[in-house]
């Protein structure tokens, strides 16, 4: 199954639920856990290119097979959850028409967001 972390509450304006590791309000923390585990992420995770978000529709996804970025995932959402944030946890068997692709992750539109043109 590939796993993707949301915020269970939609960022304003866009309706949308933001992955916690696009999420702005956190990625400036540089001394506490939650800075260590992002830092560890920029080191360690490649940004994928912006093409592969087909205007904002694509969403990133965790392989099963990226444990350790699961794992650290896990323990960030821990601390956001004992700060009050919530947090869901997304799983799906097919994260729908992927875009980009790497080790640890893959990017995707979600089937409700394409149709095939003929």
């Amino acid at each position: 199954m590939y796993v993707r972390f949301v915020f269970a509450k939609p960022e304003r304006g866009t309706n949308r639920y933001v992955g916690i590791l696009h999420d702005r309000r956190y990625g400036g923390w540089g001394t506490d856990r939650i800075g260590e585990i992002y830092v560890w992420f920029r080191k360690n995770l490649k940004r994928p290119p912006l093409e592969a978000f087909s205007q904002a529709r694509a969403l990133c996804w965790f392989k099963p097979e990226a444990v350790e970025c699961i794992d650290r995932m896990v323990d960030m959402i821990r601390i956001l959850e004992r700060r009050g944030e919530r947090v869901w946890v997304l799983r799906t068997r097919c994260p729908g028409l992927e875009t980009y692709e790497d080790r640890h992750q893959v990017v995707a539109i979600p089937a409700s967001e394409f149709v095939e043109q003929e």
